[in-house]
């Protein structure tokens, strides 16, 4: 059967910082090899991306928007696209249109959107950065239902940070 859904896709400002202020006990580069689906139902966040969830839940709903909720496969993607960035030792929406086809056909989304980071040294700050961009904050405030965010750490101690929206 023929699955319809819609894909948006946008152009991200890069988001970088040069200083890493803080430690965080997150996954690193090497840990968590690949995620077979089979074990998408035993994934649990991290506090930090808890923390980071819940706060975007706050901002939206500051702006009476609904709350998003969370989605283990989504939060797999996201996890499979940080490992990809670190692997390339860059932040990138390489492979978006893959990733969202599988949210799609995995749990029937008809729209899928993303945000990306690297190199901020708080939850707060990639936050605030993701609101001062049109790009990223028209995702945060858009008609979504569902999401997720994964953060990891490079061997280096460079976060990168995805977070995945659907409805």
């Amino acid at each position: 059967m023929y699955l319809r859904y819609t894909l948006l896709i946008m152009l991200f400002s890069f988001l970088t910082s040069c200083t890493k202020e803080e430690s965080f006990d997150l996954p690193t580069d090497g840990q968590e090899t690949s995620i077979d689906d089979n074990e998408v139902s035993t994934l649990e966040p991290t506090k930090l991306e808890v923390d980071l969830f819940d706060q975007v839940n706050e901002y939206r709903e500051s702006l009476n928007l609904a709350s998003l909720k969370f989605d283990k496969y989504t939060y797999s993607e996201a996890i499979r696209h940080n490992k990809y960035m670190i692997s390339q030792g860059k932040r990138s929406h390489a492979n978006f249109n893959n990733r969202a086809t599988k949210i799609a056909e995995k749990v029937g989304a008809t729209l899928v959107a993303e945000n990306i980071a690297d190199n901020y040294t708080t939850i707060e700050a990639v936050l605030e950065a993701w609101k001062e961009s049109d790009g990223h904050k028209e995702n945060l405030e858009g008609n979504f239902t569902h999401s997720a965010i994964s953060i990891r750490e490079d061997a280096k101690g460079k976060l990168y940070f995805t977070q995945i929206f659907f409805k």
